[in-house]
Parts: C-alpha cells; structure tokens; sequence
C-alpha cells in the first residue's frame, strides 16, 4: 500500500468494478475509484476497541477541491480520532440528516445544482415549482420521511395539468438523487422511481395564412392605439425568425450584425449559434432605438435589464385578432411550418430553428410537399376525369 498522493490519484486505471487504494501511513484512510472515473476518499474505522467494535466505512469526499489529498487526510484523522473514542461521526451525520426538511433541502438545491448548472430561466421555474407546488406540499417534512404514496399523490392531484405534472416528477426524482448523493436518505431509495410520467400529446398549432395576415393587421393597429412598441416588434420578429421568446426578448445589440444579416446568440436553448436573418428583420431592427447605456435591443423600462411585458401585450393582442388559442410558442411552430411548406430542407430548417437533433425538426416533416403524394394526387386526377364520363 503505498501513500496516497494527487499523481497516484490521477494515475488510478479505471475498471469496470470499483477499485480502492489503501494509505501506508494512515490506517483506513482510501480513494475509491469509480467505474465512470470519479475518484472518492473515504475512511473505515471502528467504534471503540475490541473484536465487538462496530466496522464503519465512510465517504469523506470527491477527489478535487475542497477535498485535496492533504484535507482528506486531515478529516480521515479527525474521524478515526473521534472513534477510538467511542463517537461514530456516521451515526451523528444520519441523525443529523435525518432532520432535514424538504424545504431546506429545496434551498440547497437551487443553491448547490440549479445555479451552477441550469440556466436562469430553468433555475426561476423551479423556484416557481417550489413556491406555487411543492413546498406548500412537503416544505415541513423531512426528506427521508418522504415516500412514493407522498409523490404519487401529488402526480394524481396534479392530473388535470399533465404538464406540470411530469416538470414535478422530473424535478423532485433530480432532488431525491442528489438527496441521496448528499447523504440525506438511503441509497436507492428514490420515491419517484417506478412512477410513470403522464403521456402528453405534443401540441402543435399553426397559423394559417389567413390568420397570419389577421395577426400582422392587428400589429399594425395595435402599434398605432398605444400597445408598447417592444411587444410588436417582438413579436413580428418571432414570426419573422421562428426563435424563442427568449432568444429574441433578451437580444442584445453587440449579437446583432446587421451589414451580414446575421443574430449570433451566444446562451440559447441549444448553445451558441449564429443564424442569418432576413430583410424583413433587417429593416425591424434597423428602425429601432438604441437606449443608451443598455446593451439590450428591447430595454426595460426602469433597471438594466430587458422588456419584461410581452405576455401582457400578446394577450391583448391575441383577443382582438381572434386567436385566443394561440400562444406565443406557436408562432415559432408557424414559422417551421411556413418554411417546410416552401420547400426549405428539414436539415436547414433545423440551423434556422436551432434544434440539438435533426430529429426534433422531423415532426414537422408531414407538412412538407411530398413528392410521392404529388404523384399520387396527379394519377388521381386522371382517374377522375374517367369516373366523371
């Protein structure tokens, strides 16, 4: 057993079963070294003296900061200490976790996951979650008290909204996984695992061109009866480009090059993409103001982020065009219907959509002229100029 050090850390080869490494200084002090490459200290120990002394092992840390083969070897120390005087520090951790609340549990999320890995408009829905759902629900119990009959309750109460349903699924299965990780329940012992997400036909509404050409009247009327002039341009721009709400709302000018025809987002959905834009969109964004010292292409009215207001506005703007069934996502589904629909190819549609996957885009391959029904609705009409006779 040799002593435990970053470059031997670093060296380990990886196995399909979990390998261990011993120190030759320190007794019961390790690296365990998982199948997918991560590398944990950890530290066995027993419980007071004799052949009756209860055998602990327990995990100190993963391998990178704050636990450096140097503070490992300190709190492997201070734990073994603590147990040749009889304290086991796993029985004081399990009591103590034991006691967390859901609610705190929920801070420590956002906090620890959330922020550091989602982006903030993921991180804002699950608080919403949190605020609207889950905490009035389970804020007060604690987590390993929680079971699935508790989780399959509120995925039944919440049936009506299979949506919202499924978001909480997924969000509390990624909390009780993390829970475990953390040591604040038991391995394996998920209570969202086994229940099944509610089947949820995708919706996919289109505008037809007579609704489109309601929609751009009302914009124009609109804009001349007092609506905010952010929310139009906003939203002929989401016509216009088949971005996301987001995308365009929180567009800034430093993204725009207007000379190339170009909007290169650099924190979408999907990543950093460029996409090119029409003149349509050219001439949108060339008529408007630059406020000063906001970098945003639609400021907000007071502080220094951007517009705030569209859905307010699209409600209103909805009503009066007749569209109350449309939201503000389906004008992005008009636009890759519009596209498919004029011949633009599924794999360019998908850049202009700025899809992870081509597979995304094909659902609205059925929309496109498909040669092979064009050859059987021109053999169609043959025939049915001999049925006529």
């Amino acid at each position: 057993m040799p002593k435990l050090t970053k470059r031997l850390i670093d060296a380990m080869p990886l196995n399909d079963q979990p390998a261990y490494v011993w120190d030759d200084q320190l007794k019961g002090f390790g690296v365990r070294a998982s199948a997918n490459g991560t590398m944990s200290y950890l530290v066995r120990y027993r419980v007071g003296t004799g052949r009756r002394a209860r055998q602990r092992k327990l995990t100190i840390g993963r391998h990178g900061s704050p636990w450096t083969v140097e503070t490992a070897r300190r709190e492997a120390l201070r734990i073994l200490s603590s147990a040749a005087h009889g304290e086991d520090i796993l029985d004081v951790r399990q009591s103590q976790n034991a006691e967390l609340r859901f609610s705190e549990l929920a801070k420590k999320y956002i906090a620890e996951h959330a922020i550091p890995n989602k982006k903030p408009s993921s991180v804002r829905e699950d608080q919403r979650l949190f605020r609207t759902t889950l905490l009035p629900r389970f804020g007060s119990l604690r987590v390993a008290e929680i079971c699935e009959r508790d989780i399959l309750k509120l995925h039944s109460d919440l049936a009506a909204t299979k949506s919202k349903a499924n978001h909480c699924l997924s969000l509390l299965s990624k909390m009780f996984n993390l829970a475990e990780t953390w040591g604040y329940r038991e391995r394996r012992t998920n209570p969202c695992w086994g229940i099944r997400k509610y089947k949820v036909e995708p919706r996919e509404r289109f505008l037809s061109k007579e609704e489109i050409g309601r929609l751009f009247s009302v914009l124009t009327e609109a804009e001349t009866d007092g609506a905010h002039p952010h929310a139009i341009a906003i939203l002929r721009l989401l016509i216009l480009t088949g971005a996301r709400k987001g995308e365009i709302i929180s567009l800034e000018w430093r993204e725009v090059d207007l000379e190339r025809r170009t909007i290169a987002k650099k924190d979408t959905k999907t990543g950093r993409r460029a996409v090119p834009i029409s003149k349509p969109v050219v001439d949108i964004l060339s008529g408007l103001e630059r406020q000063e010292g906001s970098s945003f292409v639609f400021p907000a009215a007071r502080g220094d982020s951007h517009f705030q207001g569209l859905t307010k506005e699209w409600l209103q703007i909805r009503k009066r065009a007749g569209l109350e069934d449309v939201r503000i996502h389906d004008l992005r589904h008009t636009f890759a219907s519009i596209s498919i629909m004029n011949g633009v190819p599924i794999a360019v549609l998908s850049k202009l959509l700025g899809h992870a996957s081509i597979t995304t885009t094909e659902r609205y391959a059925h929309l496109s002229n498909d040669p092979v029904r064009q050859g059987a609705e021109e053999v169609g009409s043959v025939f049915s100029g001999w049925l006529a006779n």
